[in-house]
């Protein structure tokens, strides 16, 4: 056989497109769903009770939900009979992983207060206002020092969960259906939806680190520094919410 017979067999498709739309559906109906819900309804939910006793429920929540995430995506890939590679998922480089992890979260927060400034500057120009701030109300902060160790284990459980789902999953998946670009607007829309709780300031801070998460992801094609850049960013901004407590 010649290598042109060989191919057609090598890019045979290892799923067909119907049985992809049916992943997505799914881990949609799994994950996203109640992503959406969960931060509309349950830290509403969680603000009435006392802070700290919300904090603690807000972080069991979330350290199960992403356990169960995590489970399903990882058995989706597996199922796929994709390598999971190809979504990513290689083995730690200690060091550059997470030096690479940090220049991503100090490189997202310059774009963030770069954007929210020139909004600011715009708007005072304009119509003699300010942005509003998102609104971090319901979310509960730590306030003790073992709860701040319970914090940084539900910032990377969460930050794992999210990137292996938004970045990991869905742009690889709807960039095999779709293309790349439709692929990373679609993930940025569904990581910005969950965070509508926070108010439109949030939801656009949400689409904006979303794109470019989503730009490292497909530039680089590796998941580690993408779930530590979203836990250094979930410990500071939460931290935050309870120094202001």
């Amino acid at each position: 056989m010649t290598l042109t017979q060989q191919q057609p067999l090598l890019r045979r498709p290892l799923e067909s497109r119907r049985a992809v739309w049916i992943e997505l559906l799914v881990v949609f109906v799994v994950v996203v769903a109640p992503l959406i819900f969960s931060s509309n309804v349950y830290f509403f939910e969680a603000r009435r009770s006392d802070p700290a006793h919300g904090f603690v429920l807000q972080s069991i929540y979330r350290l199960v939900q992403a356990a169960g995430t995590v489970a399903l995506i990882l058995f989706v890939i597996h199922k796929s009979g994709r390598s999971r590679r190809r979504f990513g998922i290689f083995r730690v480089r200690i060091f550059r992983d997470t030096l690479a992890g940090f220049a991503l979260f100090v490189g997202s927060m310059i774009a963030y207060y770069l954007l929210w400034y020139v909004a600011w500057a715009v708007m005072q120009s304009t119509a003699g206002s300010s942005p509003a701030r998102a609104d971090t109300s319901m979310i509960s902060g730590p306030a003790s020092r073992w709860q701040f160790l319970l914090l940084i284990a539900m910032s990377f459980a969460n930050g794992a969960a999210e990137e292996i789902s938004m970045r990991a999953y869905l742009i690889t998946r709807l960039e095999e259906l779709l293309g790349t670009r439709p692929a990373l607007i679609l993930s940025m829309l569904a990581f910005a939806s969950y965070h509508t709780y926070q108010g439109v300031t949030g939801a656009l801070s949400a689409a904006l680190i979303g794109t470019i998460y989503g730009l490292y992801f497909l530039r680089f094609r590796r998941l580690w520094p993408l779930i530590l850049a979203h836990c250094i960013q979930d410990i500071i901004s939460i931290a935050m919410v309870s120094g202001r407590g």
